[in-house]
């Protein structure tokens, strides 16, 4: 009797992880389906198959649910320039390894980018407001003991982001191999540049 209680019990914990993971879910595909402006929480519902009162108690409201997304994208943007096994990723590895992640899941990354105007509004941060502070807390990191950087290390973070994006960008409109390759090597050189007045 004890036993299924303690399993009635796990399954009500689980139930609104899952039921929150289907809204987050639906929510993602209609908004890079359809726009952010044109989905609405009714259709989210519609295709979560879990009620707007759930939806409105783990977000509040749509902007919510598309503030937990870039949470999320960007959380996991962070996990691919963060050190792996105490050892700090080299600046070309960073570069290969984010244009990687954003590949997988480019529809997102054009979804929050094209909608960067939007969230300001209403005053949900943007990838970049996510992303920039761990970048810098890891060139802080990068610094030997107490040594005070010779540069602005958030500012330098701004840079290394920018850096990212626009190698991105040119890589993305790449038609060849080449072309990607040429991106990234002079992404990589940019990077080694502010790396070494960081230093």
């Amino acid at each position: 009797m004890a036993q299924a209680q303690q399993k009635e019990v796990a399954q009500r914990r689980r139930d609104p992880e899952e039921k929150r993971s289907r809204l987050l879910k639906a929510a993602k595909a209609l908004f890079v389906e359809q726009g952010f402006e044109k989905t609405t929480t009714k259709k989210i519902v519609e295709r979560s198959g879990v009620s707007e009162g759930v939806l409105y108690h783990q977000f509040e409201s749509k902007i919510g649910i598309f503030r937990e997304l870039i949470r999320l994208f960007a959380r996991d943007a962070v996990a691919e320039f963060a050190p792996k096994d105490d050892k700090e990723l080299a600046p070309e590895q960073i570069i290969r390894n984010l244009i990687s992640y954003i590949e997988r899941d480019r529809a997102m990354f054009a979804l929050i980018d094209e909608n960067t105007a939007l969230l300001r509004e209403h005053g949900v941060p943007g990838i970049s407001d996510l992303v920039i502070p761990e970048i810098e807390r890891s060139i802080r990191a990068s610094l030997p003991g107490n040594v005070t950087p010779p540069a602005d290390t958030a500012i330098m973070a701004e840079f290394q982001y920018a850096i990212v994006v626009t190698t991105y960008r040119g890589w993305l409109k790449s038609e060849t191999e080449a072309e990607k390759e040429a991106f990234i090597r002079e992404g990589e050189r940019s990077m080694n540049a502010l790396l070494f007045f960081a230093h």
